[in-house]
């Protein structure tokens, strides 16, 4: 989603687009109504004074009738989502009104009905995707990635390792490798050489025992 509706906050949240009191017909009277000739014909306007003027105008007005409001990350996640449509972001809305007028069973009822669409909706997406993708296999697995929920994860650089042998941190990258296949390769014998000797051998504990299966050749 674009910045200008999703933002980050301090907090870790997100700050996102409200557009349950969104009217295009208001918001775009207010627009029409600014004075643009007047903005443009200022003294000592440059282009990029002149971008700045326009754009602080024009955003003064949305953040009006479009403010942000703080919400959760899966919450922002949700509205972030493609087959999340206008139409159920507002029927979302007005289905959250109703758990806070405490109208509980309109308000499960409508939930249900909005779990049912978004599955739909998330389904016909898809097939769209698919569909309009079909001969590029890129944004095919990209899809699927997507659709599987599989995200990437930050692959983070080892700095260091300590060499057993020496006991030494050990920072070139070259030699990294060979530490790990060290290690890999003696520590289940460590791990054995640390058990404890007993005088009984292991079949001696399944005599007598009534869960005790055994697989014959």
């Amino acid at each position: 989603m674009s910045n200008n509706l999703m933002k980050r906050s301090v907090n870790g949240f997100k700050k996102v687009r409200d557009f349950l009191h969104f009217s295009e017909v208001k918001f775009l009277a207010e627009v029409s109504n600014i004075n643009w000739n007047k903005i443009i014909s200022l003294p000592n306007m440059n282009n990029d004074k002149l971008f700045s003027k326009l754009y602080n105008k024009l955003n003064k007005v949305v953040n009006t009738h479009v403010p942000f409001k703080i919400v959760s990350k899966r919450r922002a996640r949700q509205l972030s989502e493609p087959w999340i449509t206008k139409g159920i972001r507002k029927s979302i809305n007005i289905k959250n009104s109703l758990y806070h007028s405490n109208v509980k069973d309109q308000y499960r009822l409508d939930r249900n009905k909005i779990s049912t669409l978004i599955r739909l909706s998330k389904k016909q997406y898809f097939h769209n995707y698919f569909q309009w993708n079909i001969f590029s296999m890129k944004k095919t697995w990209a899809g699927i990635s997507e659709l599987i929920n599989r995200r990437r994860k930050k692959m983070k650089k080892i700095p260091a390792l300590k060499d057993e042998s020496s006991g030494r941190l050990i920072y070139d990258q070259k030699e990294l490798p060979s530490i790990l296949n060290k290690h890999f390769a003696s520590c289940g014998a460590a791990l054995a050489a640390k058990l404890p000797h007993s005088e009984h051998h292991f079949s001696e504990f399944l005599v007598n025992n009534p869960k005790t299966f055994y697989l014959v050749k």
